[in-house]
């Protein structure tokens, strides 16, 4: 019971940080994805099937709630590991009018 009330906690702390309502008739349903990670590997879908993973996106040349949104992250991933939750954060960074190789 501890465990959900940090996760649901660390949710809230995240869409306080986004400052919009988000819809509560989302779907749950994750479409196939492949993105390249930090290090230059492929991260998909197909690889956290079967585990607990919260994702966030955020530009990389956001001055408003970026920087919110990365802090919180960053709470709850010490929250996370206090608990000894078993759960990815996985933080997609895009930016649409910015390429990059």
């Amino acid at each position: 019971m501890k465990s959900l009330q940090v996760l649901v906690i660390g949710f809230t702390l995240f869409l306080v940080a986004c400052g919009e309502k988000i819809e509560t008739n989302m779907s749950t349903e994750v479409q196939d994805f492949e993105f390249t990670t930090q290090d230059k590997k492929t991260l998909s879908l197909e690889e956290l099937k079967g585990q607990w993973w919260i994702a966030d996106f955020a530009f990389t040349n956001c001055t408003t709630v970026c920087l919110p949104m990365t802090s919180n992250m960053s709470k709850l991933q010490d929250k996370m590991k206090e608990e000894n939750l078993d759960v990815q954060l996985i933080s997609f960074s895009v930016d649409p009018k910015h390429e990059y190789d």
